[in-house]
């Protein structure tokens, strides 16, 4: 019998972001491409966590929320969070303002992990879509989820 593995998708960014129809498009992707079988990781905040919650909602689709725990890792709290969120995903989206500073790229990299930076105040969205194709193209590994 073989074990069905659900496919892990983090997903992080800006607390101002609110295009809950971008974020869908990239989940519906994951969604698709492995056939229903994914799991949202995120945080508890608002924006891009807030939206991803929603969408796990709606779709019936199992999420992990990670918190925030100042009593056990004091100042570094949002950081150890982030690194926990990263850590459990398979796969990193990141949706980014172009401009605030965020470790997500840095975490990414130390735990080898693949990341879509999406800029949501790009003039042409397309380009963020035609990123993602580009991706899975050069990502053979990934069809072990399937």
């Amino acid at each position: 019998m073989k074990k069905i593995t659900k496919f892990k998708v983090a997903v992080t960014g800006c607390k101002e972001f609110y295009d809950y129809a971008l974020l869908k498009h990239f989940l519906d992707y994951f969604y698709k491409v492995y056939d229903k079988k994914i799991l949202v990781t995120t945080g508890k905040e608002f924006g891009a966590c807030e939206l991803a919650v929603e969408y796990a909602e709606r779709n019936c689709v199992e999420l992990v929320v990670f918190e925030v725990d100042f009593r056990e890792h004091r100042n570094k709290a949002k950081l150890v969070r982030d690194q926990e969120i990263i850590f459990f995903g398979d796969v990193v989206i990141e949706f980014w303002d172009g401009k605030t500073k965020t470790n997500t790229e840095k975490i990414c990299n130390d735990y080898n992990k693949p990341l879509i930076v999406v800029n949501y105040n790009e003039e042409f969205v397309e380009k963020n879509a035609l990123a993602l194709k580009k991706f899975f193209e050069l990502r053979t590994d990934f069809n072990n989820f399937k």
